[in-house]
């Protein structure tokens, strides 16, 4: 198996070890619960050397990566990340991937350990089509043996961070990275979180709408097997399953009803004490139910959006796919 540069580290501080992507990986050093606590609380670090990194250089970077890549490698500028993937050309993916912009022709690839020598070839492969060669020197270099990773999550990874940086780094944007020294080491310091865990709060990103214009024509051979009830569910899986819009507008919902409710219980105790006005009991009845199902409404939207949140956070995937060809 093969080891990263902290593995010695690893076993010196009791590290249960095991085999991942041909690496001696540690999984835990005390215990699972404990370190998800510290993590959660505080912050852990964890060795993620097994990735692999890929230079791509020279004038033809940018034609190149636009070419193998699915997202818009012209939309970055230096110091920006950006989150794609490599399709095969058979209408399936490669694998996903990073891709850094050092400058406007200097890109780093972060790709996935298991899949660093078929991510490697293909990129090889590709490259020949733009005459790129490959090799130590050359245009596409495979830096994955000479790089090592580490992952620092927590509320409190950023101060950690900073006290190991020379120039500020707590406030640094969503997918963006810096060149700097990191306890004296020349590194590459990126924050490449859907939600910014590692500040303790919620970033709350907003995504650009894209669309593609296409021409709409009547089918040609056999017939649709989408019935009437199959799109309606259909629809219904769009609108709850794939926005979590729906989640916000309960939140605001459940505001909105204890609002009203809160009000009407004022009006009512008002009325009462003020008028000796006898109030029946179905208007409390009523206000109270409101109460209560203007706070359920808001504690479901709240935790479905924490939910919402760590989904994407754990699967860093697009929440769009887009095809070049049909």
């Amino acid at each position: 198996m093969k080891t990263t540069v902290f593995t010695k580290h690893h076993i010196a501080n009791g590290a249960k070890m095991a085999e991942f992507a041909g690496y001696n990986m540690p999984i835990e050093f005390t215990g699972i619960n404990e370190e998800h606590l510290a993590v959660r609380n505080n912050a852990g670090v964890f060795d993620v050397s097994h990735m692999g990194e890929v230079w791509v250089k020279g004038p033809k970077a940018e034609a190149f990566l636009q070419h193998i890549t699915t997202n818009d490698v012209a939309a970055l500028y230096d110091g920006k990340v950006q989150y794609t993937t490599m399709p095969n050309g058979k209408g399936g993916i490669v694998d996903d991937l990073l891709v850094y912009r050092i400058d406007a022709e200097t890109y780093l690839l972060v790709i996935n350990a298991a899949n660093i020598d078929k991510d490697w070839n293909h990129i090889v492969e590709e490259g020949k089509k733009f005459g790129l060669e490959a090799g130590h020197g050359k245009q596409l270099y495979n830096a994955s043996d000479e790089i090592c990773q580490l992952a620092i999550q927590g509320p409190n990874a950023m101060k950690i961070v900073q006290k190991l940086c020379t120039e500020p780094v707590e406030d640094m944007e969503y997918y963006t990275f810096k060149k700097l020294k990191v306890a004296g080491v020349d590194s590459i310091l990126s924050m490449c979180e859907y939600n910014r865990f590692t500040k303790g709060i919620f970033g709350w990103v907003g995504y650009e709408t894209k669309w593609l214009e296409y021409e709409n024509v009547e089918r040609t051979h056999g017939e649709t097997k989408w019935s009437f009830w199959k799109l309606f569910l259909y629809s219904l899986d769009g609108i709850t399953a794939f926005s979590t819009v729906p989640l916000a507008i309960s939140s605001i919902m459940g505001v909105v009803f204890c609002i009203i409710a809160f009000v009407a219980i004022i009006a009512l105790i008002i009325k009462n004490l003020i008028y000796h006005d006898p109030t029946p009991g179905w208007p409390s009845m009523v206000c109270i139910i409101l109460l209560v199902s203007g706070v359920q409404l808001f504690c479901l939207g709240i935790v479905g959006q924490y939910l919402s949140k760590t989904y994407l956070e754990v699967k860093k995937r697009p929440i769009y796919l887009v095809k070049e060809e049909l």
